[in-house]
C-alpha cells in the first residue's frame, strides 16, 4: 500500500519538487517567512492573468463537491496556518514561491491558492528586478505554447499537479482534522469537516438575515469548537 511522503507542515521547511516535462521542473516552497520575504524586497512583481486556470479547476475535480474544505485541510495540514485574507469575502490565502527551471533557464514567482466568495483561485507573480520593463501595475497575458519561461499551458499543468498531489497525499496520510467551519459572509457560503464528512453549503438568508452567522453558532455548539477562527 503506498505511503504518504509529504509530512505535517511539510512546506514549513522543505521544498516540494514536481516535472512537467524533461524540460522543465519546479521547485515549490511556502513564501511566509519574513527573512524570505525580505529577501524580495528590492524586485518588483509582474502579475499574469490566471482566468484561464481558475476555469479549469471545477473541470480538473469533478468528482470533488467539497474541493475547497478539502483543499483547505491540505494546505493547512501541509504548510500550516493560513496567511491574511479579507474576513468578508474570503478564509484562507497560501503563498508559495516556485523556482521554475527550463531549460538551464531559472524564473521565479509567487503562486497563490485563495478562496474568494464561493471558489477557489489563483494568482502568478513572476519575481524580478527593478529594471525589468514591464509595467508591474498591469495584469499581463501570456500565450499557451510559447517558448517563455513559464508558459500558459505549464501554468495549467502545475496547477493540476500539485493540487493533485496535495489531494493524494492527504488521502495517504489518513489524516482526519477536527471539525471546523469557515466561509465568505458576502456570500452566505459555508464549508467545512464535520468529524465524519466534508461538506459545502451555501445558507438561505431569505428569511433569517442572521442565517449565516446562526449556522456557525449551531456547528460550533453540537461539535464543541470554540467560537474563534481556525
Amino acid at each position: 500500500m503506498a505511503k504518504a511522503v509529504l509530512s505535517p507542515l511539510f512546506f514549513q521547511t522543505k521544498t516540494l519538487s514536481i516535472k512537467l516535462s524533461p524540460q522543465v521542473k519546479i521547485y515549490i516552497e511556502r513564501f511566509n517567512d519574513t527573512s524570505l520575504r525580505s529577501e524580495y524586497k528590492n524586485k518588483k512583481l509582474i502579475s499574469f492573468s490566471t482566468s484561464d486556470i481558475d476555469s479549469l479547476t471545477t473541470y480538473c475535480f469533478p468528482e470533488e463537491p467539497n474541493l475547497i474544505a478539502k483543499v483547505y485541510t491540505a494546505f493547512n495540514y501541509f504548510a500550516g496556518p493560513t496567511d491574511c485574507y479579507d474576513s468578508c469575502k474570503s478564509s484562507f490565502d497560501y503563498q508559495f514561491l516556485l523556482d521554475v527551471r527550463k531549460n538551464e533557464n531559472l524564473s521565479q514567482y509567487i503562486w497563490t491558492y485563495y478562496h474568494y466568495r464561493s471558489s477557489l483561485f489563483t494568482r502568478c507573480q513572476e519575481i524580478v528586478s527593478l529594471t525589468d520593463p514591464r509595467n508591474a501595475d498591469i495584469v499581463h497575458n501570456i500565450n499557451e505554447h510559447s517558448d517563455e519561461n513559464f508558459n500558459s499551458l505549464e501554468r495549467k499543468k502545475f496547477h493540476y499537479n500539485f493540487l493533485s498531489v496535495l489531494m493524494k497525499e492527504l488521502e495517504l496520510s489518513n489524516y482526519k482534522p477536527l471539525p471546523f467551519i469557515r466561509g465568505a459572509p458576502s456570500d452566505y457560503f459555508l464549508y467545512g469537516y464535520d468529524g465524519k464528512e466534508y461538506f459545502t453549503k451555501t445558507v438561505d438568508h431569505e428569511i433569517n438575515l442572521n442565517a449565516y452567522e446562526d449556522e456557525i453558532e449551531k456547528f460550533n455548539k453540537n461539535h464543541s469548537v470554540p467560537s474563534t477562527e481556525n
